[in-house]
This record gives structure tokens, sequence and C-alpha cells, in this order.
């Protein structure tokens, strides 16, 4: 008897409104977010494409060295801060 009681509400919550109204809230932040991630991922490319036309290899190894480094301090400084421990200190960078 409980049981079924518990299907009823279950039933009736999903077929309620308020239970569309935040599924479809959902969905669209989703595709609000998968759109965004999409767009990033077209101006990383159109960049990507462009990037090496307009700056000389020298340059590029130069920016590619400062990356490097900076990404180096920045991971060394969370591994500091989650004393040693990776796994926090991912969480951080």
């Amino acid at each position: 008897m409980e049981e079924q009681q518990f299907d009823d509400n279950i039933k009736n919550f999903i077929d309620s409104d308020l239970f569309r109204d935040m599924e479809n809230k959902v969905i669209s932040e989703a595709i609000s977010e998968a759109s965004k991630s999409a767009r990033r991922e077209l101006e990383l490319f159109k960049f990507e494409i462009v990037y090496p036309e307009i700056v000389s290899k020298k340059e590029r190894e130069e920016i590619e060295n400062e990356i490097t480094n900076f990404r180096e301090k920045k991971w060394q400084e969370a591994l500091k801060k989650a004393d040693g421990d990776k796994e926090k200190a991912l969480m951080l960078v």
C-alpha cells in the first residue's frame, strides 16, 4: 500500500508543471553550456589556424616557454597549498 502511494506520488510529481519547469530549466542550461563550449572550441580552432601565420617561430617558442613556466609556477603553488596532495592541487589549479 505504501509502495503504491510512493509510486503514485512520484508519477504525480513527474507529471506536474513544477517538474516540467525544472526539467526545461536544466535542459536550457545544458544547451547553453554546450553552445558556449562549441563557440570556445570554434574560436580556438580559428586562432590555431591564424596564429602561425602572424607570429614567427621564435615568438611562438618564447610564448610557449612563458606559458609552460606560468603553468609550472601555478602547479607548484597549488601543490604547496594542498600540502603535496596532487588530487587536491588539481582542484586548485
